[in-house]
């Protein structure tokens, strides 16, 4: 059995994130550097390179507009498949939120619509003797849900750190 867990959001809150102003700017330049398109899709291959490339251009943008708050911290991303990353994801998710892209992936437990090719957050995990759930932020709506581990064809975890 494993012990319920939950990243509280304490231990990485970034100055950026204290206003909605700078919140913004900071999910816009993202947008950006993960080359999100216009109805929200981003190709698999951009997120590593867009979340690395964030603190180089964020401080570009911030000497043309002002911002209150600038990304004080670099940031490096890699990618980990499921069956590997398994327990480095269980780990983390006391320290930080990790991202978790799912190929065909099925629905959360209070949702019917399935996730598909998407990515979600994950901060948090419980798992029962033959039962293991992610706790996942979505982009649909600002609740935690709960996805059953495996329910997808594939998924992969995207890991970022400070550099």
């Amino acid at each position: 059995m494993y012990p319920h867990s939950r990243f509280n959001g304490d231990s990485i809150l970034e100055p950026q994130l204290q206003d909605s102003w700078d919140r913004e700017a900071l999910i816009d330049v993202l947008h950006h550097t993960l080359q999100t398109n216009a109805t929200g899709a981003t190709w698999s291959y951009n997120v590593v390179p867009g979340i690395e490339n964030l603190h180089e251009e964020y401080q570009r943008i911030s000497k043309i507009i002002t911002l209150n708050n600038i990304v004080e911290n670099d940031y490096t991303a890699w990618w980990e498949s499921r069956s590997t990353g398994f327990y480095d994801a269980i780990s983390d998710i006391n320290n930080h939120p990790i991202l978790l892209w799912m190929i065909e992936g099925g629905s959360a437990l209070d949702h019917s619509q399935n996730y598909v090719n998407h990515t979600v957050t994950v901060v948090g995990y419980v798992g029962y003797a033959g039962a293991f759930y992610w706790e996942i932020h979505d982009t649909w709506d600002s609740a935690s849900h709960y996805i059953v581990d495996g329910n997808w064809e594939d998924a992969w975890f995207i890991f970022v750190r400070r550099r």
